[in-house]
């Protein structure tokens, strides 16, 4: 069962993602900036980065496993810190 800490972090991740997830800022939550920084890009760019941050806000919020999510087996596990990095 997940701690009441991970799941209000998911929680947040997964609002983040949904409504501000064109700017990545979800990822930078989560302590990833390259990705957010790469997902914000994106979104500038060329507008696909406000679809997939809402789609990833789903999936956080869906998601019954709190210490990993696999996206296209790529791993991302939580660190004692809280941050997360990719395996």
């Amino acid at each position: 069962m997940a701690s009441p800490e991970t799941s209000n972090k998911k929680l947040i991740a997964g609002l983040l993602g949904i409504f501000l997830g064109w700017a990545g800022v979800h990822k930078f939550y989560l302590g990833m900036p390259k990705p957010g920084v790469i997902e914000l890009l994106l979104s500038l760019l060329c507008g696909i980065g406000g679809i997939l941050g809402f789609i990833e806000g789903i999936l956080y919020l869906m998601c019954d496993d709190d210490k990993n999510l696999s996206v296209n087996n790529t791993s991302f596990s939580e660190n004692n810190d809280g941050s997360r990095q990719l395996e």
